[in-house]
């Protein structure tokens, strides 16, 4: 539904995109990921936004700036409360939900404690919605014109670029 109600200017911006994930936040600042902005859902074939606040670190085709600006405007997008499902708990609730097409998102506005197991499942490819459109970004200059992720987007860009 965020994808959906995107302007069309916007979702054939992001249907060209890709963005760098990483582990991070789980202390896995080595594991890193290329994946398309927009993803194909492998069971609906529905396009889905495929960025999260925590995970998705840098959108390739873009600079540092541009990058921070559209990101941050999309992880807003999707916290949106008419894109979200609000769930009360109870004692021995279990909630699913797929990640391929949902993003968790706490709301600390409880006082018990909450024990959280969670399981993720491993496997699909992820199918962009469109192919890169554009060549990764790359900046002239010196490392202090460059953003931390600058090395990421010239390896991707290196790899990537690359005739087969």
């Amino acid at each position: 539904m965020a994808y959906d109600e995107l302007s069309p200017p916007i979702r054939d911006l992001c249907d060209g995109l890709t963005a760098i994930h990483d582990g991070e936040p789980h202390g896995l600042d080595d594991v890193k990921a290329v994946h398309p902005v927009v993803r194909i859902h492998p069971v609906t074939g529905r396009r889905v936004l495929f960025v999260n606040e925590h995970f998705t670190r840098r959108i390739v085709e873009l600079s540092a700036d541009e990058s921070a600006l559209l990101l941050g405007y999309l992880k807003r997008w999707v916290s949106n409360p008419r894109f979200t499902v609000r769930y009360r708990w109870e004692a021995g609730t279990v909630a699913l939900w797929d990640n391929r097409t949902t993003q968790h998102f706490v709301l600390n506005d409880f006082d018990e404690e909450r024990v959280i197991q969670r399981v993720t499942v491993m496997g699909d490819r992820v199918e962009g919605a469109a192919p890169p459109r554009w060549p990764a970004f790359r900046r002239v200059g010196g490392p202090s014109d460059t953003s931390r992720h600058e090395a990421e987007v010239a390896e991707i860009a290196g790899a990537r670029d690359r005739p087969e």
